[in-house]
């Protein structure tokens, strides 16, 4: 058997990869009402856009994202359809549980 993969995630909220990255977060306003003055909080505005830039790019970093869907086209050594089986949900180690129970079963040469 062979099979063709498709695993599809989505970006961690932003509590969470501030956690993951170790970034202490705070609001805009929060930085303004710690300022002592208009270079620490022009500072903290500066870290604040960096951060948000940051966590753009963790988009596409698996490290930050989690897993939503896996689909599985399976097909036999001979390249003929033979199934399709697709796993979708909140649950990242359920998903893969199944998934690889399934892979277990199916065995695929590539």
């Amino acid at each position: 058997m062979r099979i063709v993969l498709d695993i599809e995630t989505i970006q961690a909220p932003r509590d969470e990869w501030a956690r993951l990255a170790g970034i202490a977060m705070q609001t805009e306003a929060e930085a303004w009402e710690r300022a002592e003055d208009l270079f620490t909080a022009t500072e903290a505005e500066q870290r604040r856009k960096s951060e948000d830039d940051l966590y753009e790019k963790s988009s596409f970093d698996g490290t930050f994202s989690r897993i939503v869907s896996i689909a599985v086209l399976v097909f036999t050594d001979a390249m003929e359809p033979h199934g399709a089986l697709a796993w979708y949900g909140g649950n990242e180690k359920e998903l893969l549980r199944q998934f690889w129970a399934k892979l277990g079963q199916v065995r695929p040469s590539l």
